[in-house]
């Protein structure tokens, strides 16, 4: 049998390499082939309708933004940014720069602009390689005029600019597994501080601002009624509803018993936990997330927030959501402030609505089930919302009573969210579906 030598063993490594580098030219052939190709995608598409300025830093080439056959307006702005982008990128020479614009039909007479620069630079072998892409700032431009719209002009309420900015600092925290030290530099961030703005993008297809997009359904409720598109109108919810909710949970005692009735009863609630019980009980917290349940905050330690003062109630408002963030993963949507307490310090400080009730079934107070049934039975209307709480014995027993009043009696059950819909306010406190009124 003949020996494995050493030339061999030479010739296999060679190989090898000749091999890996036949691969790696080979696709980085293929990649500058799709690159130019993509260069001629665009040289196509600006054929009849692209302008080009040559400089001694390259060439720009723009591709005038069209919708349904017709030129669109849009800020000069934009040329002078890209032209700056080339600048900077085009130490080379060779350097292109392609501006190129995605549009689409905002409300009434604006479009929707988000404008994106490509720099390619021309290799030794004449082929360009794509070197940069920029996303420049989005506008919606009046093609009437010109104009472009402004935050303001969109959003011209004070309580519904912040309403979307924590919207905006949600999506941006939710599912994304941030730090504590993460999520409250995003807590403290302001995306709409600036009213005058005009670099975002309004159209069928939502909000895009800094980078950020929320769907145009979600917005809909907190812009100016002009600018809604018809398509995103949300229609009043209309039937014969009432909401449950629980306060000071979660409790391993008693929590899963309100959730094993929920669940036998196909009922959704909202559950208003304080910062404490989520921090020690994170498994619970997530579990009442994980069966279909809303959750809100209701302070870390329930104190009457407002005897405090604005940095105390942040900071009670903040580490609840903190540990509501690290036992579930989302941040809450709303606060129900311990026993009602606003004020308009409290509405003015805090950066969610504020919950209240009108049917209180005091089964905190008393032992007696048939009496915390009563309450309900006395009181129940359509649109309310219910108080009871998670950490007591007498809340569990009387549960299933309630729910079966509820149903014989017609009503549908639902979350504080379905209820009360989409619009909620920062600096509002709800009681029920029709019954609203400032902190």
């Amino acid at each position: 049998m003949r020996k494995f030598l050493i030339s061999d063993v030479i010739i296999v490594l060679a190989l090898l390499v000749a091999g890996g580098s036949w691969i790696y030219l080979n696709q980085k052939k293929q990649a500058t082939r799709v690159e130019q190709h993509m260069v001629n995608k665009l040289k196509d598409k600006s054929a009849q309708n692209a302008s080009e300025t040559k400089s001694k830093n390259g060439k720009l080439v723009v591709i005038e933004p069209e919708l349904d056959g017709k030129k669109v307006k849009y800020s000069p702005a934009v040329k002078v940014d890209a032209q700056e982008i080339l600048t900077k990128a085009g130490s080379k020479k060779g350097s292109t720069a392609y501006l190129s614009f995605s549009v689409q039909q905002g409300p009434e007479s604006f479009v929707a602009i988000k404008p994106v620069v490509k720099v390619y630079t021309r290799q030794k072998n004449q082929r360009l390689r794509l070197r940069q892409t920029v996303n420049l700032a989005s506008q919606t431009v009046n093609q009437t005029n010109g104009h472009l719209l402004t935050l303001a002009e969109l959003v011209p309420d004070n309580a519904a600019v912040r309403a979307l900015n924590y919207q905006l600092i949600k999506q941006q925290a939710d599912d994304r597994g941030l730090s504590i030290t993460q999520l409250n530099e995003l807590l403290n961030k302001s995306f709409l501080s600036e009213t005058k703005t005009t670099n975002f993008s309004y159209s069928k297809e939502g909000l895009e601002i800094s980078g950020i997009t929320l769907g145009a359904a979600e917005v809909a409720p907190f812009i100016a009624p002009q600018y809604i598109l018809e398509s995103d109108r949300v229609p009043t919810a209309t039937g014969k509803f009432i909401a449950l909710t629980f306060d000071d949970g979660p409790n391993p005692a008693t929590t899963p018993a309100i959730l094993k009735t929920l669940a036998e009863q196909q009922v959704k609630a909202t559950f208003f936990m304080v910062g404490t019980g989520a921090s020690a009980y994170p498994a619970l917290a997530k579990e009442v997330l994980e069966k279909g349940h809303e959750i809100g905050n209701h302070s870390y330690d329930h104190p009457q927030l407002n005897t405090l003062s604005p940095a105390q109630m942040t900071d009670q408002i903040t580490r609840t959501n903190d540990a509501i963030y690290s036992a579930t993963g989302k941040l809450a949507d709303f606060i129900r402030p311990p026993y009602g307490a606003v004020s308009t310090t409290v509405g003015a400080t805090l950066p969610m609505p504020l919950i209240q009730w009108d049917i209180d079934t005091d089964d905190w107070a008393t032992n007696d089930v048939a009496a915390i049934i009563g309450k309900v039975r006395a009181s129940a209307h359509p649109g309310a919302i219910i108080l009871m709480h998670d950490t007591h014995p007498q809340s569990v027993a009387a549960l299933p009573g309630i729910i079966s009043y509820l149903k014989q009696e017609g009503y549908e059950l639902k979350t504080v969210k379905e209820l009360l819909g989409q619009k909620l306010l920062p600096g509002y406190q709800y009681f029920g579906q029709n019954d609203y009124r400032p902190a």
